[in-house]
């Protein structure tokens, strides 16, 4: 069901009542490209059999944590540019085969411990274009046997927690902040193995450390010279 580019304000707990057995068996909703600024509690409840919703270009500024509580199916989620600060707690709880997760183009300021609790099944998380400054590696967690690409890119983000690429063991393409970003060589250490693609464009970087990556991104960089691996 496609509902893209209208005017709509909110989602309420009615608009999704009639026809019942259709709903029950929809696949995938497109809600983009409205005015949205909230949706209610139970407004969703009857999309069981949802896979891909998109709430894209929205201004949404928070969900509440029950709000995919019946839509445990959800493969894909598209939250990009919508003006969220935070996520609830238990917003991803019921979500365990969610694979990819969009929440660019917010005003995000942190990653949280329990900020992406319950997805155990990601790929794929984009956070580029928000305000984080701080990122706790806990947060992802639930994600580590199965997350591969996390875009960080334009962000204020200084840099990335030490324990981050320990946890995500599975990790294949890390795309980090831009302009200020130090790629600090003990923080990226324990991913040199798994890491295929790193783009690092107009950041520092040691080109002798990555000698290992499949590919590494180095347009606009400054090189900070070799560094001797232990």
């Amino acid at each position: 069901l496609n509902l893209s580019h209208n005017w709509l304000e909110q989602v309420d707990e009615r608009i999704f009542r009639f026809n019942a057995e259709y709903i029950s068996k929809m696949l995938e909703l497109d809600l983009s490209a409205n005015r949205i600024g909230s949706v209610a509690p139970h407004a969703l409840d009857n999309l069981v059999s949802l896979i891909r919703l998109d709430l894209s270009g929205n201004r949404l500024v928070e969900l509440g944590n029950e709000t995919f509580k019946k839509s445990p199916l959800l493969l894909r989620l598209d939250l990009a540019r919508n003006q969220m600060r935070d996520v609830a707690s238990g917003l991803f709880g019921y979500l365990a085969f969610l694979e990819h997760l969009n929440l660019s183009g917010n005003w995000l300021e942190c990653v949280r411990p329990n900020t992406f609790a319950g997805l155990i099944s990601l790929v794929e998380l984009d956070l580029s274009c928000n305000a984080l400054k701080f990122v706790d590696a806990a947060g992802f967690s639930d994600m580590a046997l199965t997350l591969e690409n996390l875009y960080l890119n334009s962000n204020p983000l200084l840099q990335l927690p030490g324990p981050l690429t320990k946890t995500l063991v599975a990790v294949k393409k890390i795309v980090l902040p831009r302009a200020g970003f130090v790629a600090d060589v003990a923080n990226l250490k324990s991913a040199k193995e798994s890491v295929r693609v790193l783009l690092l464009k107009s950041n520092y970087y040691s080109s002798s450390y990555f000698r290992s990556v499949g590919f590494v991104e180095i347009a606009e960089n400054k090189s900070y010279g070799p560094v001797e691996e232990k």
